[in-house]
């Protein structure tokens, strides 16, 4: 008995692999709040604890001059603020949240799993990926690149990019309570609503070089970078993508994952005194600036060093004992 595939089998066989290449779609919650909204500082801190134990989605916050326009995390950036939200017919209330470009239900239960679950385990034929996030210094600017890459034969056709910097968390003792604020927009790459790119055929690729100026009010240390990418048409998410590596000059890559919060070195960024966790009780430690110079030796049982006289930027702290490079930011 023989066995054989036709030409039209082939070809059919060859098509369907084209067309389910796909990769798996990363969902993304645009949440809209407000520092001076009584309701979001009850709802935000039970969203922010489930958030915080799950890993199925990114997030990223707005906050709109309406219903408060005096919110101090609105006034850092109005116009973009309320544009990305008005992108969506929504301004004027919070709280609300976005999951993947579909504003959910104002009677969701925004901190259980089962309102996020119908959002997850999608595939998508269009990637995004954004390099890391290079800072230089003599321009004080941030410089990103960002591919967008079809991988099968879709229909997607025109689509709106939108590329954002945000600050992981913000220390700021609201007037609704909450003290702690996450993944906060704080400038837009392109314009608040994305800029209009049409689908790359299948196999090629879009590159897009763009750069903001830094605001000295960020903390250099806490910067992330957004990707999120739609359908003209619908707002539906196609692709996003969260950037937390950042490079300073090109040359020093920092890993956001590694913030000081995690390690035994509080608080990050620092103004006068950097404390040592009360565990790590033999100290050996060693402070170096950008340019791998040494700056501190720290050795014995201390708790504490005050970094007061120490000029604003980056630093590296070296757990001698284990190895381990952790980076903080000195205001």
């Amino acid at each position: 008995m023989k066995f054989g595939f036709s030409f039209s089998t082939l070809i059919f066989i060859l098509i369907s692999s084209l067309a389910f290449s796909q990769v798996p779609k990363r969902a993304i919650v645009e949440h809209i709040t407000n520092t001076r909204c009584s309701v979001c500082g009850n709802t935000n801190p039970k969203f922010y604890n489930y958030y915080k134990t799950q890993t199925v989605f990114t997030h990223i916050a707005y906050h709109p001059s309406s219903p408060y326009s005096t919110c101090v995390l609105n006034m850092h950036n109005v116009q973009e603020n309320d544009n990305r939200v008005k992108y969506y017919n929504v301004f004027g209330s919070t709280p609300r949240f976005l999951i993947n470009g579909s504003p959910l239900p104002t009677s969701s239960n925004y901190s259980n799993a089962s309102t996020y679950q119908p959002f997850l385990g999608d595939s998508t034929p269009i990637d995004v990926i954004v390099s890391p996030i290079n800072y230089v210094v003599g321009k004080d600017s941030f410089f990103v690149e960002v591919k967008v890459k079809t991988l099968a034969i879709n229909s997607l056709g025109k689509l709106r990019l939108f590329v954002a910097l945000t600050e992981d968390t913000i220390f700021y003792n609201a007037p609704n309570g909450e003290d702690q604020h996450y993944d906060v927009f704080r400038k837009a790459f392109t314009a608040a609503e994305g800029v209009e790119v049409n689908a790359p055929l299948f196999g090629d690729s879009l590159v897009l070089n763009l750069a903001v100026k830094r605001n000295q009010e960020w903390a250099l240390a806490r910067i992330n970078a957004f990707a999120i990418l739609q359908e003209e048409s619908n707002k539906a998410l196609v692709q996003s993508f969260k950037q937390t590596s950042l490079m300073v000059d090109g040359n020093i890559g920092i890993n956001q994952q590694n913030d000081i919060e995690s390690s035994n070195f509080y608080p990050n960024p620092v103004i006068d005194e950097l404390y040592f966790g009360a565990h790590n009780d033999s100290k050996n430690i060693q402070i170096f600036n950008l340019q791998g110079q040494l700056i501190f030796e720290i050795k014995g049982t201390s708790n504490s060093i005050n970094l007061a006289d120490l000029q604003s930027g980056i630093y590296f702290l070296k757990e001698l004992n284990s190895g381990k490079i952790t980076k903080f930011f000195k205001l």
